[in-house]
């Protein structure tokens, strides 16, 4: 038995139903100019333009779905964006060749449509790609730095016709100086009468041409070098002369200084200090490997040469282009489809809303309200096509499409019409564009103001800023449209442009044909789920199931509170957990809940009585 001591111990009952962690919208981006495949979350319009665009402006000819996100980031700040191509798209690239084969460098015209193709060989010292696939990447350009010493340098003799040792005007160096390297000269001055070759400066710099003898000669200027008009020495000078780099951009020895172009910017957009060999790190020993340096680029990629342990070839004067990049060919319901399974995983994108961006394929808008009922955590906004609201025959058409070309039955979405009309600040115009951005918006926006499960319509909620609808619906169409399941945005004078209705598209008659409920219920399920995985593999007693039920209880009560049931209960006891549940490692916890409806309808009646008459009476004649 141990001494005598206090032992400490605790149990934590003070389990809880988690909060939401926000409102979470998705949406797919074809053929946008550049970005990542992966799903990735944008938390601002300037975040989307930095990330889907070039030039930071949505182009004209761009996809719908670009509005659509532009639209619901102006006002929420949660939106995972994954970009789809089509077949064929290819990243730019360019080939940097290994130092003393600067030819090799050049860009390499088929591009690559793969990462897992590309294997840098010699006399390639790595290989650059876009970060993204698209024609954008054609416009980047890059130029290398090596790290250099200052040198001690010899000035190379040639025997003259007398048999004389005279200059032949070249240089011997130890270190291998690319063409184009701009260098000073300077003399290390030990004695009165050291001095620089007559002519020299040691105040402006000279280009460097490198011959493949290893000697190199210098020029005044860029043109002088490109026309190889190269400085004639007269004598050697006096004392010791040094070479080295008028600018300097790599300052670590044994690294490289890489420089991103776009365009013809004369300023670098990028600037890395990298190094060939996977081990390498700087001062702060971190890796400076350009594999993996590269990763954090904005615009560009790096494959490095396995086999090659030197330097690669600089390229100070001119940059060298990318080439081979392409946006590939259309974008199909296939590709979209594909790219939608990738946020089948809850747990990794914690999604409440879809926005089908504006493309109102029947295949691609069922596959998102599959995605939905698969998840059972989120809820698809649906257009109709534009070319049906633009019909002469609009109504018939936009109907029929709800009807008979997607026939939906759903309450984990809902669809919307029309189109409406907004000011395109990138390119000066008026442009028509889909309007499920706005609902989704409007959705989460009541989430945020009040709750998910208030209905997010009306001239509360549903206020929308536009400058109008493609087709301004009066009160018999809009009755058809909502009949039909289709949520109508109306014009209303003097009150703006207002979403006009919140049905889902269940077609069965139930409190699932209505998108605050549906909202009400993707809150509390996933919640009560998660909070319940904290009960697995705890002992199947009646404590468990009581800690759970009280629990739920405590949650359901503050739903209750904020309006979002009108009344509940929970059942976790003997009475649904039998022996043979118990045996079959079963908890079954049971939720029932009246939600809250919305008001739709509001008869309105005024009776006008004689004088005489009992207001109790003219009730009574009333409610009969």
């Amino acid at each position: 038995m141990s001494s005598a001591q206090v032992i400490l111990k605790e149990l934590n009952l003070s389990q809880r139903v988690g909060s939401e962690a926000g409102m979470y919208a998705a949406i797919l981006l074809p053929q946008a100019e550049r970005g990542s495949l992966e799903p990735q979350l944008c938390t601002s319009e300037n975040t989307f333009l930095n990330r889907y665009t070039v030039d930071g402006k949505v182009k004209i000819g761009a996809d719908n779905a670009h509005y659509s996100a532009l639209t619901y980031l102006g006002g929420a700040d949660k939106l995972y964006i994954r970009r789809v191509l089509g077949d064929g798209a290819k990243f730019a690239a360019t080939a940097i060749g290994e130092m003393g084969s600067e030819t090799e460098s050049k860009p390499i015209a088929d591009g690559f449509e793969d990462f897992l193709d590309i294997k840098a060989a010699s006399p390639q010292a790595f290989i650059l790609t876009a970060a993204d696939q698209g024609t954008w990447g054609n416009r980047l350009s890059v130029k290398v730095h090596n790290y250099r010493t200052a040198e001690k340098v010899a000035f190379n003799t040639v025997t003259d016709e007398a048999d004389a040792e005279v200059l032949d005007s070249s240089l011997a160096v130890t270190q291998a100086w690319s063409t184009g390297s701009v260098v000073r000269l300077a003399v290390i001055k030990q004695a009165e009468d050291d001095r620089l070759p007559t002519g020299i400066s040691g105040d402006r710099g000279y280009y460097v041409k490198s011959e493949e003898s290893g000697k190199i000669r210098l020029a005044t200027s860029a043109q002088a070098l490109a026309d190889e008009e190269y400085v004639t020495f007269t004598d050697a000078g006096q004392g010791d002369i040094v070479m080295s780099l008028f600018s300097p951009v790599a300052t670590t020895p044994n690294t490289f200084v890489l420089e991103v172009y776009l365009d013809d910017s004369a300023n670098p957009v990028e600037s890395f200090t990298c190094a060939l060999r996977e081990d390498a790190v700087d001062g702060f020993n971190k890796n400076i490997f350009l594999d993996n340096v590269l990763e954090q680029s904005n615009y560009i990629r790096g494959f490095a040469n396995p086999s090659y342990v030197g330097e690669p070839a600089d390229h100070v004067l001119n940059a060298i282009g990318f080439a081979g990049g392409d946006l590939g060919g259309a974008v199909m319901a296939g590709h979209m489809m594909q790219a939608l399974k990738e946020f089948e995983n809850s747990d990794t994108y914690p999604i409440k809303l879809f926005m089908d961006g504006g493309y109102a394929v029947p295949s691609y808008q069922k596959a998102l309200l599959a995605l939905c009922e698969k998840r059972m955590d989120c809820f698809a906004f649906l257009s109709t096509p534009y070319s049906a609201e633009a019909s002469s025959n609009y109504l018939n058409e936009v109907v029929d499409y709800r009807n008979l070309v997607l026939n939906a039955n759903s309450s984990f979405g809902a669809i919307y019409s029309s189109h409406v009309k907004i000011f395109d600040k990138f390119n000066n115009r008026a442009v028509f564009v889909s309007p499920e951005a706005y609902a989704a918006l409007a959705v989460s926006r009541t989430a945020m103001n009040q709750e998910a499960w208030y209905p997010a319509a009306g001239l509360n909620r549903g206020v929308i800023k536009v400058l109008d609808v493609r087709r301004r619906y009066d009160k018999g169409e809009m009755d058809r449209l909502y009949a039909a399941g289709i949520n109508p945005l109306r014009f209303a004078a003097g009150k703006g442009i207002l979403i006009w209705g919140q049905k889902t598209l269940s077609s069965m008659p139930s409190a699932l044909d209505r998108i605050n409920v549906r909202m009400m219920l993707i809150t509390i399920e996933p919640a009560v789920r998660d909070a319940l995985e904290n009960f697995l593999f705890e002992l199947n007693d009646e404590s468990s199931r009581a800690i759970a039920s009280a629990m739920v209880t405590s949650y359901m009560n503050g739903i209750k509170a904020r309006r979002g049931v009108y009344d509940f209960k929970v059942v976790c006891d003997d009475s649904n957990n039998t022996p043979e549940d118990i045996d079959a490692g079963r908890m079954n916890l049971w939720l029932f809940v009246k939600p809250t409806r919305s008001i739709e309808y509001i008869p309105f009646t005024t009776a006008v009585l004689p004088t005489g008459l009992d207001f109790s009476l003219a009730e009574q004649l009333l409610a009969a």
